[in-house]
């Protein structure tokens, strides 16, 4: 009897910190700009919009983690859980450093940037999935969504 296949891959441990470090400072800076937005002066609601922003992606990153079973692959991010199951992949497309499974009109982009370990048992499981499910994997070189596509879990 073989036991079941779980890996969980993270962003690296000093990737987070440096994700955390640079998203604090605009975050905090949203709150000043907010403020003089809230005054009157509409001209800083750009930069409130750009520290937004950045402070959000660096906050998303930070804690963004991969797990990966028998059954499915399942991403968090800070703006929710997104999952599909192996037996919907259809396709996988290659965009380094980018992979997105697709299938049963779902997408779910995994960002292989700045990942810790784990990323070699990761990719072999990957390959073995890929030849016992005969899942089709194409290269794209030009620019794909890095959104994920109709696979919320919403429990």
């Amino acid at each position: 009897m073989t036991t079941p296949f779980k890996l969980t891959v993270r962003v690296a441990w000093w990737m987070q910190i440096f994700q955390i470090l640079f998203a604090l400072p605009f975050t905090v800076g949203s709150f000043f700009m907010l403020t003089y937005v809230f005054q009157g002066s509409i001209r800083f609601l750009w930069v409130f919009l750009l520290f937004v922003s950045l402070a959000y992606m660096g906050w998303a990153n930070a804690f963004s983690t991969i797990q990966i079973t028998d059954e499915s692959v399942t991403v968090t991010v800070l703006y929710g859980r997104f999952r599909i199951y192996w037996s919907e992949v259809e396709i996988i497309v290659l965009n380094v450093p980018y992979i997105a499974l697709l299938g049963n009109g779902k997408r779910i982009v995994l960002s292989l940037a700045f990942i810790g370990r784990n990323t070699d048992k990761m990719l072999e499981f990957f390959n073995q999935q890929i030849e016992a499910r005969e899942i089709v994997v194409e290269e794209d070189v030009t620019s794909f969504p890095l959104t994920h596509q109709n696979a919320r879990v919403w429990r």
